[in-house]
């Protein structure tokens, strides 16, 4: 074969190149740009926390999405609801028992059934008014 047999051969090769490459880089540039409004949405707020997800800072997917930790790691922390947080002496309120939310008194329930029920209140006479 002579080098003019194989120039369209090689012509079509260096087309299905050219080809591959552009929608290569359509690929990258539609994944930088959703890579970029992910960041975006998961940028911690004025107080450290991350409003998509509405943690705590620091955001485990914004520190996915950064490389700051594997994805291996970040399905350990959800799984085994790890918070991977570098203050350790950060307060947090204490959870009271049923035993103790059961224990305070309502305030409001009682009038409610009361009214529903069609009862006298606990303040009200039982007496009717007298129809003059």
């Amino acid at each position: 074969m002579s080098p003019t047999d194989d120039a369209p051969i090689l012509a079509h090769l260096i087309e299905d190149l050219h080809e591959q490459r552009c929608a290569a880089d359509a690929r990258a540039d539609a994944f930088a740009r959703l890579v970029s409004d992910l960041e975006l949405l998961h940028e911690p707020d004025a107080g450290g926390d991350c409003p998509t997800c509405v943690v705590q800072s620091p955001c485990l997917t914004l520190r996915l999405l950064r490389r700051d930790v594997s994805i291996d790691d970040a399905v350990a922390a959800v799984r085994e609801h790890r918070v991977i947080d570098l203050d350790t002496e950060r307060m947090t309120p204490t959870v009271p028992s049923l035993k103790e939310l059961l224990a305070v008194a309502p305030h409001g329930v009682d009038k409610f059934f009361e009214a529903l029920l069609g009862l006298p209140s606990a303040g009200q006479s039982t007496e009717q008014p007298k129809a003059s």
